[in-house]
């Protein structure tokens, strides 16, 4: 049962850019690239240059699915022998070779696998870019997808470099979840609280993201704002989206709770906590609903894509077509797929691997994607009509 997670992060979560990044008018240090990967110049030095500095992982969906909008961009600039854009990683060439053999670069593949240029660059979160002139000063830093050849020309010309304003960035707040974020970070970070639960109250608004952090057996912390209610109830039961059946008031909300327990350290308990809340009850019933049905069919493709097992931070993450998940069961497919395939999510023939970690990155665009980026790694995907079970909730 996919209940015991270590550290999760969904969507959005690599899109957020915590300060102290580097930023705009600041001076930057040389760059330190341990590995030319891939689409190597001729001329490999960078002093005198101007820098399109792309800072990305294989891990990260976000960064994955804006390649192909950083390759349009940097394509249009192939014969300015003054400008290099660069696809910098921190991870070994290995991996990243894996990777290339999926995803299309244009640009310069580079990696610092000292992890110094990350480390002096401040970076946090990612994606994140940085446009650097030939005197080594910050004209911008953002993300790759809001570049613009605009942006670039007026780089080239010495101009101020300015983002167009675009609603898609915005990240959408209120006042209740600024200050629910601030009273439950204080929870979490006050070791001398073992036992806490509260819950905001029910709203229209998403917040766009959550928490989770979970240490089975001594210590359950869990937060979650602004998340949708019927995802929240869906993972606490570790079952499907549209397998969860909320009353009307309940419905297109969003929830916001912080749960810590030494005792109850299961979701199990989470959700028991979250239906007295809400006094709730529900019932199961039989119902015939569409099912993506994932199969391992060939053990030696699957077990080609095994994590490195000592790799210790797990990470999931989706965007615009892209679900890739590194150092994690095969399960962690499930609720990331389940919003590009509205349906129920089942693994088969998976029980042998559940103890298994590995590194995937998977297409979802369309179905005929996703078989094809799951067939070279020995997994077919199906979908069909199934009776499967239905949690309807309701007041008690």
């Amino acid at each position: 049962m996919w209940r015991k997670f270590i550290l999760l992060l969904f969507g959005l979560t690599c899109y957020f850019q915590a300060f102290p990044q580097i930023k705009s008018g600041e001076t930057a240090l040389p760059l330190n690239i341990t590995h030319w990967i891939s689409n190597v110049p001729a001329d490999k030095k960078l002093q005198g240059k101007f820098l399109v500095i792309d800072f990305w992982a294989t891990w990260c969906a976000p960064c994955i699915a804006g390649v192909p909008h950083f390759n349009s961009i940097s394509d249009r600039y192939k014969q300015d022998k003054r400008l290099r854009f660069l696809s910098l990683t921190d991870e070994n060439e290995a991996k990243v070779k894996k990777l290339l053999a999926k995803v299309a670069f244009t640009t310069a593949v580079v990696a610092d696998t000292t992890g110094k240029t990350f480390e002096n660059f401040k970076i946090n979160s990612i994606p994140f870019c940085a446009l650097i002139d030939d005197r080594m000063q910050v004209q911008w830093a953002g993300a790759a997808y809001e570049l613009t050849e605009g942006m670039v020309n007026d780089f080239l010309a010495r101009k101020k470099v300015i983002a167009p304003p675009s609603a898609d960035l915005a990240v959408r707040t209120t006042p209740i979840y600024d200050s629910l974020k601030i009273a439950f970070n204080a929870v979490q970070d006050n070791r001398d609280i073992k036992e806490y639960f509260s819950v905001g109250p029910l709203e229209s608004v998403p917040k766009g993201s959550s928490f989770l952090t979970t240490r089975p057996g001594k210590l359950y912390n869990e937060t979650r704002v602004g998340i949708n209610t019927q995802y929240a109830f869906a993972q606490l039961l570790n079952v499907s989206n549209i397998q969860v059946i909320l009353p009307p008031a309940m419905t297109s909300s969003f929830i916001s709770y912080c749960y810590k327990s030494e005792t109850k350290t299961e979701a199990a308990n989470v959700l028991d906590t979250l239906m007295n809340n809400f006094e709730l009850k529900w019932e199961t019933r039989d119902s015939l609903l569409e099912v993506l049905t994932l199969e391992v069919t060939d053990t030696t493709k699957l077990l080609a894509n095994l994590a490195d097992p000592k790799a210790k931070l797990s990470k999931v993450s989706d965007a615009d077509g892209v679900v890739s998940m590194e150092n994690h069961n095969l399960s962690a497919m499930i609720i990331p797929l389940q919003g590009p395939f509205p349906g129920i999510v089942v693994i088969k023939n998976g029980e042998p691997f559940s103890n298994r970690k590995f590194n995937l990155t998977i297409f979802t665009k369309d179905l005929s994607k996703l078989q094809e980026s799951l067939a070279p790694m020995g997994i077919t995907a199906t979908f069909g009509k199934q009776m499967q079970k239905v949690y309807h909730f309701g007041y008690k």
